[in-house]
């Protein structure tokens, strides 16, 4: 929900509770990974990658009988991942998802039950199925299966049975149709039904409203961005701001336009 002080104020809960659970580990990543693309602040970024090292000796001092070690090492790889390529580390970022992959790869065939790593395998199957034909000796080099109809079957049976990783499977869904895939009517009112459910998870008004802006629906988006959740329970996101900016621009609204803008540099 991007109520990021207070799910790190529940995590140093169970620190001070059981400080071995890896799940810390884990989800002080997560915790990081949002502040980090938010924010887009390269310090700390440098910062992130030394603590990212530290986190991955942690979950690896799991017993290698529990299908989660592999799975969240592959997820904070991912995670790793992402903030790279976010910041133009593309060759550095690749081998994290290669790397990760691999694990979520061995992690199956080891605990074909295993719900959760059908989640983050089903995305990189359907990413790496969308590589062009002619990149596909790449793949194959590098050991890399991609089949985006199985990805799809992947995330759509953790929606299905896993009530944990429900939700994050659900936007995993919805991001792969809006940015890979076409985003449906379907898809649309599968949003929806979501931010219904959710209505004080600013993440998925931000993402309800770039999706539709996306597809040119800007009256749509805006109202994705008057609805969202503010208040200091929130992390700082000035980027809305630059959101609503774009929208103003689109209608001719030129004064309102700016005065957004001038909100969105003054504050990133």
């Amino acid at each position: 929900k991007l109520k990021i002080q207070h799910a790190r104020e529940v995590i140093d809960a169970e620190r001070t509770n059981d400080p071995r659970n890896p799940f810390i580990a884990y989800l002080d990543n997560y915790a990081d990974l949002h502040v980090i693309l938010i924010s887009e602040n390269k310090s700390e970024f440098n910062i992130f990658n030394e603590k990212v090292e530290k986190r991955l000796q942690v979950i690896e001092e799991i017993a290698d009988t529990t299908p989660y070690k592999k799975f969240l090492q592959a997820e904070m790889r991912m995670h790793w991942a992402f903030a790279k390529l976010k910041f133009g580390n593309e060759i550095s970022g690749a081998r994290d998802i290669i790397r990760a992959y691999k694990l979520l790869e061995e992690n199956k065939k080891r605990f074909p039950n295993f719900l959760p790593n059908l989640k983050s395998l089903g995305l990189l199957h359907v990413m790496i199925g969308s590589v062009p034909e002619n990149y596909n000796w790449v793949l194959n080099f590098l050991g890399l299966n991609g089949n985006i109809k199985l990805g799809l079957q992947e995330l759509q049976t953790v929606i299905q049975r896993d009530p944990l990783f429900k939700q994050e499977s659900e936007l995993i869904y919805l991001l792969i149709h809006a940015y890979i895939l076409q985003f449906s009517d379907a898809h649309h009112q599968m949003l929806i039904e979501l931010i219904k459910r959710q209505p004080d998870n600013l993440l998925l008004h931000f993402f309800g409203a770039t999706v539709l802006m996306k597809d040119g629906k800007s009256q749509d988006a805006s109202q994705y961005l008057n609805n969202a959740p503010t208040g200091k329970a929130y992390i700082p996101f000035p980027f809305l701001q630059y959101l609503r900016a774009e929208i103003l621009l689109q209608k001719g609204q030129y004064h309102q336009a700016e005065i957004f803008y001038q909100s969105f540099l003054s504050k990133y």
